[in-house]
């Protein structure tokens, strides 16, 4: 199993995870992606759509949540999403509607935009729901991965 911070290789295909701030939905899929992803075509990203200004404190909150599942991820910043990041990306998955909107504001996504899954944004302190939506994210992962053959 990959560890999270998995950077791209030479022929690899990139799945990239967008959400709005790139601080929580993302960071999950990602993770999970990397953590469980087994062959060495694909590596995830993520990237937020406004991931300028996200606090810290959200990111933090992310990565305590990855660990409790031992998924390790320390240093993890925002990443902003990019015309270079959706260049490079094989596969796009929009996991808020509004960076799915966003998306689709930019015709060269359309063909690799695979599916649009509405994860709402948890409540800032809500632990509970932060939970129920990062276990919804490794299940939707799963199934991307087992699409994928593994």
């Amino acid at each position: 199993m990959a560890d999270y911070a998995s950077s791209k290789v030479e022929g690899q295909r990139v799945v990239l995870f967008v959400c709005t701030g790139g601080s929580i939905r993302s960071v999950f899929a990602a993770g999970f992606f990397n953590h469980y992803n087994e062959n060495g075509l694909y590596v995830a990203k993520n990237a937020g759509v406004k991931a300028a200004g996200v606090a810290q404190r959200y990111v933090t909150g992310a990565i305590e949540l990855m660990a409790e599942k031992g998924i390790k991820m320390s240093g993890y910043v925002p990443v902003q999403l990019t015309p270079g990041l959706l260049e490079e990306a094989w596969r796009v998955y929009a996991i808020s509607m509004y960076a799915a909107v966003k998306l689709r504001m930019n015709r060269s996504v359309d063909a690799k935009l695979s599916v649009v899954l509405d994860f709402k944004s948890p409540p800032s302190q809500d632990i509970a729901a932060r939970r129920k939506i990062r276990d919804g994210l490794e299940a939707m992962v799963l199934g991307i991965l087992k699409e994928l053959g593994q």
